[in-house]
């Protein structure tokens, strides 16, 4: 006698007939591409049914483990030669110009995202130790990202000279468009992506490709990545935390960081 593989009710669910439906989403292929179902998409399958189940007196669904999230190295990002064109490529003949290399300095230095630039306020800058206050980020939880020297130069003589020209009337966001008001997301990602455009790069993608561009290593001047960076006292955690992270940088070349609390 076969295994049941279906059921009409809730009820008739067994821990076989779920374990037969994984195994029919792990298999199962796109008519149209043949391939395979993310493993995001079966694990959101699979949730709709263990929500189901939990309205049984005995769930059959306990021992089904969810697909873990894929996590994918990004496919698009810059090489160090190809930054180091584009940001020379910029008019600084111009307050615009000043603005959009104090862009792409700040989006390589720190791997910001978009929203988080453009939503920079001036007292989110501490310039004397080179850190930037993101708020509200990813997730809603506020983080202190590192800023390198250069990055640091370019933004102080974008505040110093261009800034002031391009206000029209007192806003304390960081980066002005042309109107003088907060940049629009897709203005800016407009912007980003002329450059690019301008410079030979046809690769999908905009600010978010400097996000995955990996910074210089720390051999070389542009880079230095100090070897302890203190978290900030807000942490949720307050014990004690010793957690190396591996950064992978351009070159094949890796630099640990420590964070201690």
């Amino acid at each position: 006698m076969g295994q049941r593989t279906r059921a009409e009710q809730v009820t008739e669910f067994t821990p076989e007939l779920l374990q037969a439906y994984r195994r029919y989403l792990y298999e199962h292929r796109n008519r149209r591409t043949d391939k395979p179902l993310r493993f995001a998409t079966q694990a959101s399958y699979l949730a709709a049914v263990k929500h189901w189940c939990g309205w049984i007196s005995v769930d059959p669904s306990v021992k089904i483990k969810l697909p873990k999230k894929e996590h994918r190295l990004p496919a698009a990002y810059l090489t160090l030669a190809e930054v180091e064109g584009v940001i020379n490529s910029i008019d600084l003949t111009t307050d615009t110009g000043i603005r959009d290399r104090s862009i792409f300095e700040t989006f390589y230095s720190t791997a910001m995202r978009r929203m988080e630039l453009v939503n920079l306020k001036l007292d989110d800058l501490d310039c004397d130790r080179g850190l930037i206050m993101i708020r509200q980020g990813k997730g809603r939880k506020d983080r202190l990202v590192p800023i390198g020297k250069r990055g640091i130069s370019w933004l102080k003589k974008y505040l110093y000279e261009s800034r002031p020209r391009l206000l029209k009337e007192p806003i304390e966001t960081v980066y002005l468009s042309s109107l003088g008001n907060a940049f629009n997301p897709v203005t800016l990602a407009q912007i980003v992506r002329s450059y690019l455009t301008a410079n030979g790069i046809k690769r999908r993608g905009a600010c978010h490709m400097l996000r995955h561009t990996p910074p210089t290593p720390p051999s070389e001047p542009r880079f230095r990545c100090q070897p302890r960076i203190r978290k900030s006292q807000n942490h949720r955690h307050r014990q004690k935390i010793n957690t190396s992270v591996d950064l992978n940088l351009s070159r094949r070349s890796s630099y640990r960081l420590e964070y201690t609390e």
